[in-house]
């Protein structure tokens, strides 16, 4: 090992963790988005509870004043989930590219200091091929389509259902603040899986075309770490086997763990972050770290 090595692996670490934290900065701007559809939503809500006469806690609506509120109402639905499709597509494309350019242009910058050779990039054909890749039939813009679309069919119904006397205007607050968690929840997820699975496909294309020869997975020691990735933590492959375990395809959605570069096969690095206290501890796999918190 040499220092250039040795430099290569902590920083490697600490550059994922900064994407990491750059996604969320986009996520918590889509949140606050959602937040301010939630608030517009229920101010209209709350305005026909003012306008119209309410007897035993349910709306007590004419046939024709039903068919006119809820219209309006859908209409607002329909626009709000339509606006947070596009802005959440766009972002998160925009996002994508950066984490996909900034995780190849941060390793090859590693791991040139110390070493005389030609920097890369990633070709856009190689980015685009990983961004727009299916799952399940679909890519992250059509997900984002499918739940936008399932929650404002449900809101759009619940809606109706309060219209219609069959949900109390004390519980109709409730109701929409549990379908919005619901879209936050959507969003998180897809975030936050499309942003680790993109940083796993880049950093798969990176180690093959600068050869590299061994990887090790590194889970995070912190008490969210799943049993799955805390039993693969240290384990180490050669590139190109194909029993070598990948993060998010082996493992599950929201999965922060990483396969990082080793200069060889017995290399370990000296140290890792505990993630509970937030400090650098010497090197132990998840299990060993899990032990001595005991």
């Amino acid at each position: 090992m040499n220092k250039y090595q040795q430099f290569f692996n902590d920083k490697s670490l600490e550059f994922a963790e900064e994407l990491y934290k750059r996604a969320d900065k986009e996520l918590l701007q889509l949140l606050k988005q959602q937040k301010i559809d939630r608030d517009t939503l229920m101010t209209q809500v709350a305005n026909i509870m003012l306008k119209y006469e309410i007897k035993d806690s349910v709306l007590n609506l004419s046939n024709n004043d039903f068919k006119k509120v809820y219209q309006e109402v859908k209409l607002t639905v329909v626009e709000v989930f339509k606006e947070e499709t596009e802005k959440e597509i766009n972002g998160l494309r925009e996002l994508l590219i950066t984490i996909g350019q900034d995780k190849f242009y941060s390793s090859s910058f590693l791991l040139s200091l110390g070493l005389n050779f030609k920097l890369q990039k990633i070709s856009e054909k190689a980015l685009e091929k990983i961004i727009n890749k299916k799952i399940n039939g679909l890519i992250y813009s059509d997900r984002i389509w499918a739940n936008k679309k399932k929650v404002a069919k449900l809101l759009q119904n619940e809606i109706k259902e309060f219209l219609q006397g069959n949900i109390t205007v004390n519980d109709i607050e409730k109701v929409i603040k549990h379908r919005f968690n619901s879209n936050a929840s959507n969003t998180k997820r897809l975030v936050r899986n499309e942003t680790a699975r993109v940083q796993t496909e880049v950093n798969e294309v990176w180690a093959k075309d600068y050869d590299i020869d061994w990887q090790m997975w590194m889970a995070t020691l912190d008490d969210k770490t799943s049993k799955i990735c805390g039993r693969y933590d240290g384990k180490k492959w050669r590139r190109t086997d194909p029993n070598k375990k990948i993060p998010i395809e082996d493992s599950h959605i929201n999965c922060r763990c990483s396969l990082v570069s080793l200069p060889s096969e017995d290399y370990k690095p000296k140290f890792r972050r505990d993630n509970q206290n937030k400090e650098k501890v010497n090197w132990q796999t998840y299990e060993e770290w899990k032990v001595g918190i005991k």
